[in-house]
């Protein structure tokens, strides 16, 4: 949840985030287009984060992350793997060195 903007979201099963609205209590729906553009996207968990500005990043395997305004959601940026020095790797895996 951001406090700046009073948005609640939470990932739903079909490629879509809600976004909750806990002043108004009003829900809205953010679709799969919105979040993804046109880029393909396989049957993986919806990857998101938020920024201390309440716009969601949202990363696309094999692509990179696009970053949405909330309020309008209009996507603001794009940023493509190796580019902008967004390096491509797996960092989601580590070792531990002894």
């Amino acid at each position: 949840m951001t406090s700046m903007r009073n948005k609640l979201f939470t990932s739903l099963t079909d490629k879509s985030i809600a976004q909750f609205d806990v002043i108004v209590k009003e829900q809205r729906l953010i679709k799969h287009g919105v979040l993804f553009g046109n880029a393909n996207i396989d049957n993986s968990a919806i990857d998101y984060s938020l920024d201390a500005e309440g716009r969601l990043w949202i990363w696309i395997p094999g692509y990179g992350v696009r970053i949405i305004e909330p309020e309008n959601l209009s996507c603001i940026d794009s940023i493509p793997i190796n580019t902008k020095g967004f390096i491509n790797g797996d960092f989601t895996r580590y070792e531990v060195w002894r």
